[in-house]
């Protein structure tokens, strides 16, 4: 079975360090292969951009995906 995560970052629009519209943001970790993920990451809203990387890399970057809060 091949691995799926999906992360999302909501901001509360009345705090004062987001007065930015638009700071919403995912990240989408997607497992393609026994050796390969895909990450899929933007706005939300938008399509994003994808990057492949190798499965070695998937704890680390979920780690620093999660530790961010």
């Amino acid at each position: 079975m091949l691995a799926k995560k999906e992360l999302v970052m909501v901001r509360d629009t009345n705090h004062s360090e987001c007065t930015v519209k638009g700071n919403n943001k995912f990240y989408r970790m997607e497992q393609i292969s026994p050796s390969e993920w895909r990450a899929t990451y933007g706005r939300v809203g938008t399509a994003g951009q994808t990057k492949v990387s190798s499965m070695d890399k998937w704890i680390q970057i979920y780690g620093e995906k999660t530790a961010k809060g």
